[in-house]
């Protein structure tokens, strides 16, 4: 391994493109090494790439678990490893290097998804862990193409724009979901700064960004309920007014703004009885303040009865 002996020197030292260019020879290495004994008849028992046999010692160092912490191996049994200890980290950190050399062109190609591949295996990477790598590196550039996609007219090319990104970078759909209610949230948070109740024209525009995005009503709920829920109280406060009766045509327009704040109907009987609550407590320390004021004017009298008729 002493390519990616190499490699760990250039990635300590911050040289990414000497790092790239060692991993690189390894993994054509690998590919030479495979196609040999390809060529000989040796088949792989396992039935994965047999690539993967030249990091079994490379997988001991990325673990910290290498003989002798680690130093290259006396023992002709042994194969070669690099000659400090690779850190999960820096096994982390040089798979991210050849996959954002590989992201360059906003897609990966065939060539380029088999030799992530056969570096995870000589790397001795979890599928989970190279996948976390995969989406936290081609997440930004997609959300980068929503974002581009939806800055205009939620049209058809834009639509099939962003589903050309996604198939180019080959992302798990969980990870475009929810990258795509992110954009969606922003948008969102935009329109209802300083605590501004969505307007009639902005609820319809988010409905639509909601259909171009491919997102239920569901799913957005909690992100209304973030920044909604606040002016949603306003307006239960409003109706109530002072006397904390709601006139019976008012209900229908709480049900209305609900419905253009998208809010489900749990959250907003949540916010609703919250806020009666509130008013009625407010009726109640008003109840409690004006006997007590009664309370005081009444002993005013009652002392000045008693003075009057002792002074007779």
């Amino acid at each position: 391994a002493e390519k990616l002996g190499e490699a760990c020197k250039a990635l300590r030292v911050q040289d990414s493109a000497g790092a790239v260019s060692s991993l690189r020879s390894l993994l054509d290495y690998a590919d030479r090494t495979t196609a040999l004994v390809e060529a000989a008849g040796a088949a792989s028992e396992s039935g994965a790439p047999l690539y993967a046999g030249i990091g079994d010692g490379v997988r001991a160092v990325a673990h910290g678990r290498a003989r002798g912490g680690g130093r290259m191996s006396d023992s002709p049994r042994e194969p070669a490893v690099c000659s400090q200890v690779l850190r999960d980290a820096e096994v982390l950190a040089l798979y991210r290097l050849v996959l954002l050399q590989a992201l360059q062109s906003k897609a990966v190609s065939a060539a380029d998804a088999a030799a992530l591949e056969s570096l995870r295996l000589i790397l001795g990477m979890s599928e989970v862990a190279a996948a976390r790598v995969y989406e936290a590196a081609a997440g930004p550039i997609y959300r980068s193409a929503v974002e581009e996609a939806v800055a205009g007219e939620l049209s058809a090319a834009a639509k099939q724009a962003v589903a050309a990104a996604l198939a180019d970078l080959a992302l798990p759909a969980s990870s475009a979901a929810s990258i795509g209610l992110e954009v969606y949230s922003a948008r969102l948070s935009g329109m209802v700064e300083n605590g501004a109740i969505l307007s009639e024209e902005q609820s319809e525009q988010l409905k639509g960004l909601r259909a171009f995005l491919g997102i239920e009503d569901e799913a957005v709920y909690a992100v209304h309920e973030q920044a909604c829920a606040k002016a949603y109280r306003t307006s239960v406060k409003q109706v109530m007014g002072n006397a904390g009766a709601i006139p019976d045509e008012y209900w229908s327009g709480l049900d209305t703004l609900r419905e253009r704040m998208v809010l489900s109907p749990d959250t907003a009987q949540a916010l609703f009885v919250e806020e009666a609550q509130a008013k009625m407590c407010e009726f109640g320390t008003r109840a409690r303040e004006a006997l007590q004021e009664a309370q005081k004017e009444a002993q005013k009298g009652d002392s000045k009865g008693d003075k009057g008729i002792g002074g007779a």
